[in-house]
């Protein structure tokens, strides 16, 4: 009970603060009462800084971090069951760097890099126990070579 009051008091404090200066927390329900998502909201009702989503059972959906309402920096999916869906990073609401996605077994299943959301450079996809099956070549954001492993 106390540290849900200190929890109380130092987001009150928090929110105190940033409405001062045009920012505020913002919290949104599902229709079920059960919380959806929540985050700070600038003057303009912009998304900015970290966010989280949540699955309506409770369990986190994503987890990142917003400038001006768009996506930035390195985002994590998961799925119902809070296992880990993808990571991928994003600029200005775009994805731009690594990408990874993940089996419900954990273990990786694609994994590549985008340039302004386009796939650029190598991409691996696995298999069972973590073998390639297929790779793919991107030369200006146009895929030139792809080995696909029997």
């Amino acid at each position: 009970m106390r540290s849900l009051f200190l929890t109380f008091i130092g987001l009150s404090i928090i929110c105190w603060a940033e409405l001062n200066g045009q920012n505020y927390f913002q919290k949104f329900n599902y229709p079920s009462g059960k919380q959806k998502c929540q985050g700070m909201v600038d003057s303009a009702g912009s998304q900015i800084g970290n966010w989280t989503f949540y699955h309506e059972n409770g369990e986190v959906e994503s987890l990142g971090s917003f400038i001006n309402g768009k996506n930035e920096g390195v985002w994590n999916f998961y799925d119902t069951t809070g296992n880990k869906l993808k990571e991928v990073v994003y600029q200005n609401g775009i994805y731009n760097g690594k990408y990874a996605d993940y089996k419900l077994t954990g273990e990786i299943n694609s994994i590549g890099y985008y340039k302004k959301g386009a796939k650029i450079n190598r991409w691996r996809y696995f298999g069972e126990n973590g073998k390639i099956i297929k790779i793919e070549y991107y030369k200006k954001t146009k895929l030139y070579k792809e080995i696909i492993y029997g």
